[in-house]
């Protein structure tokens, strides 16, 4: 929508001017151009540099990787991603409410910052408990954030859902029924695996003994990791997915 502004916006003046196409796109949408524009903070992240030229996307695969056998995190070493989604959630949070039509919109982008702001880091933080035998710090993210996790993610799940049927038929829905699902049951079976290992029901966490490496090769955030069944799991999940 912002885009198709912006474009007609040229067809009818020779130079532009910001403050009144972003009046004329308050008043032609009833939306805030500088509420659109946070939008593209969900991929512009940090590591991503601000004049990329390469399409990123770290906002798809932070959020449908695995949590014990994360392919990116060793890409996510160092970066700040749970802090930085943090504070979009909280600025888009606040555009929920004033942006009429487009408020359902909003309301689902927060879901997804305010989900990633605890997924994000996950799989490293676990891995690191782990390996230096923090069992205090395990017990408090199978107890504590593992949960929360989880209820976020099915208040991502209710959003999208919403989002969805107001905007589409039902046929297609089911992909996403299934990519939350399988997420959902991903984080009761870590926080159950580390609650076993914990009581000595489990002698190692298999998934977090294997070496992290670079996704492809590639070090840093990577660009257009696109595909979700390269994104979720190293195992074959089904042909040119």
């Amino acid at each position: 929508m912002l885009g198709l502004s912006l474009y007609a916006e040229h067809g009818y003046c020779d130079k532009l001017d910001m403050e009144k196409f972003k009046e004329r796109f308050e008043f032609c949408t009833g939306a805030k151009y500088d509420d659109f524009m946070l939008l593209e903070d969900l991929d512009n992240t940090p590591g991503v540099s601000s004049t990329a030229e390469t399409s990123y996307n770290p906002s798809k695969y932070l959020m449908w990787q695995d949590i014990l056998t994360g392919l990116f995190d060793k890409n996510s070493e160092g970066l700040p991603f749970d802090a930085h989604y943090a504070a979009l959630a909280e600025k888009l949070k606040a555009c929920v409410g004033r942006n009429g039509y487009f408020d359902e919109m909003f309301r689902f982008y927060y879901n997804v910052a305010n989900t990633l702001a605890i997924k994000a880091e996950m799989g490293l933080k676990i891995t690191k408990a782990y390996k230096e035998n923090d069992r205090i710090t395990l017990e408090t993210l199978a107890e504590n954030e593992l949960p929360e996790l989880k209820q976020r993610m099915l208040a991502l799940r209710e959003s999208h859902y919403r989002l969805w049927f107001d905007l589409y038929k039902a046929l297609g829905w089911d992909v996403f029924d299934m990519r939350y699902g399988s997420l959902v049951t991903r984080i009761d079976t870590a926080a159950r695996e580390i609650k076993d290992y914990l009581d000595g029901k489990l002698e190692k966490l298999e998934e977090l003994e294997e070496q992290r490496l670079d996704y492809n090769g590639n070090s840093g955030v990577i660009s257009y990791a696109n595909y979700f069944g390269r994104i979720v799991s190293a195992s074959r999940i089904a042909p040119f997915c």
